[in-house]
């Protein structure tokens, strides 16, 4: 397969890149508060874990139905 050439897809990779700097989502991203609280979720836990490996695995392991309540 090979890696992609981003030459072949007509688009220039830097102003792509120029276009997300530019974007809110970047923007909001790169806010202090926002790096902040993300950085809560990615601290190990004492398991060895994040925060957010644990949510994940909760979500993933709850079997009940849109509608079902506990």
């Amino acid at each position: 397969m090979g890696l992609w050439n981003l030459n072949n897809f007509g688009l220039d990779p830097n102003k792509l890149a120029e276009n997300l700097k530019n974007g809110s989502l970047y923007k909001f991203l790169n806010r202090n508060i926002t790096r902040k609280n993300i950085s809560r979720y990615l601290k190990k836990e004492k398991n060895g874990n994040t925060r957010i490996e644990e949510m994940v695995k909760k979500f993933s392991s709850d079997n009940r139905t849109f509608f079902e309540s506990k």
